[in-house]
């Protein structure tokens, strides 16, 4: 507590007291200007309290998490924590295909398209996001060479050159068949 109002009093030549008699009022700290990413529980901000910092989601706290209301009315510490955006280090890239950061964002909360290159299939997720470990969702997918492509390649050749060598018996054998009328 503190004294409000003056200590002393004089008695006058009338038997009152001078001046109005003083109050103690608690003792209280101010409260935190803060920005809109940064959280603060601080209770009734009266000496032993202890302010608690926070962030919002997606955000990372730099700094003490903690401060306390001091007997003189000031917040132990001098400096109030701030919040930082959690980053993501960029994806690597993948073989035989490409990762495309939408709009370069490597922040909470930012995408990655992962693509492949013609004749490779991919094999994991299309979309990644920047979680709030710092990390990217799911495992990195990676592009393999497209087994079915290659063997419908094959097939189509050898399928055509069967159907070639039909073809041509079946003109042979209707040759022959002419002739022999």
């Amino acid at each position: 507590f503190k004294l409000e109002g003056v200590s002393r009093r004089l008695c006058s030549e009338d038997g009152t007291w001078g001046n109005d008699s003083p109050i103690c009022v608690e003792i209280t700290c101010p409260s935190f200007n803060v920005s809109e990413n940064l959280l603060v529980n601080a209770g009734k901000r009266l000496v032993g309290d202890i302010a608690k910092f926070s962030c919002t989601k997606g955000r990372i706290l730099i700094g003490n998490d903690t401060r306390t209301c001091l007997s003189n009315g000031r917040w132990s510490g001098n400096k109030i924590p701030i919040c930082k955006p959690v980053e993501c280090e960029r994806p690597n890239d993948v073989e035989n295909g490409r990762v495309i950061v939408i709009n370069e964002i490597t922040t909470y909360g930012g995408s990655a398209e992962y693509h492949c290159i013609p004749n490779y299939n991919r094999i994991g997720p299309y979309l990644r996001k920047c979680m709030e470990d710092a990390k990217w969702s799911g495992d990195e997918p990676r592009c393999e060479l497209a087994v079915n492509d290659a063997q419908n390649d094959d097939n189509f050749g050898t399928g055509l050159a069967v159907s070639a060598a039909v073809i041509i018996i079946l003109l042979i054998f209707i040759l022959i068949v002419f002739l022999h009328r």
